[in-house]
């Protein structure tokens, strides 16, 4: 694998990583307007982005 390839892979991860953020942020509001399931869904979101950032960090030590 080039490390164009790898450049490609940690960007696409990157832009994943900032929207999963942004799905959190917004059940982190919806918590505040009282839908039940958000606090469940956010920290599924945050457990997801933190994989993601992991990944990353992996491609970046290659």
């Amino acid at each position: 694998m080039s490390s164009e390839a790898i450049d490609r892979l940690i960007s696409t991860l990157e832009i994943a990583g900032e929207e999963i953020a942004d799905l959190a942020y917004t059940a982190v509001r919806d918590q505040m307007i009282g839908l039940d399931d958000a606090k469940n869904r956010e920290k599924r979101l945050m457990s997801a982005r933190r994989a993601v950032v992991k990944a990353t960090e992996a491609l970046r030590s290659l």
